[in-house]
């Protein structure tokens, strides 16, 4: 029995497809299974990252670092959680209008903590601030509040960035 050129490629052609459908199936019974694996590792990231993150906060290092950020940038919020003063909402619109350069032009702001002394419920750090080309550093006195460190500005402080 004779086969016609035509007929050999159609079921080439057919045996080549039945593979391809195995692909397939084998590919879509992996599919949900990759795609919860993939979750589950952003999921663990994203975790991972925001318990690191909350914990540097619980340090008197990362409070300085939190506080003075958000005096030199106007974040009201992190202002009012980091500090021992108060902020009220007047104050706020303040604050946020005396940091609009620095929020227009972030990059031109390096901050950085240079030094700690933890003292149980009681901290002092030294933080370094580069603006407008010029170096500050803040001394700042922390307080340990319900397990949250705080930042109680003094005068000089408040001389560098906005106080209430």
């Amino acid at each position: 029995m004779t086969t016609e050129p035509g007929q050999r490629l159609d079921r080439l052609y057919a045996r080549a497809e039945q593979k391809n459908e195995q692909r397939k199936a084998a590919t879509v019974r992996r599919g949900p299974t990759s795609l919860v694996a993939v979750c589950l590792g952003v999921a663990l990231v994203v975790g991972v990252t925001a318990a690191i993150d909350l914990r540097r906060l619980q340090s008197p290092r990362g409070a300085s670092l939190a506080w003075v950020s958000a005096a030199v940038f106007g974040d009201c919020t992190a202002y009012r959680q980091l500090s021992t003063a108060g902020l009220d909402d007047d104050e706020c619109l303040e604050l946020r209008k005396r940091t609009e350069d620095a929020r227009d032009e972030p990059d031109e702001i390096d901050i950085a903590v240079v030094e700690v002394v933890d003292d149980g419920d009681r901290a002092r750090s030294v933080v370094r601030v580069r603006t407008d080309g010029r170096e500050r550093r803040l001394r700042l006195d922390l307080r340990r509040i319900d397990g949250d460190w705080r930042v109680e500005p003094d005068e000089a402080v408040c001389q560098a960035v906005y106080c209430p």
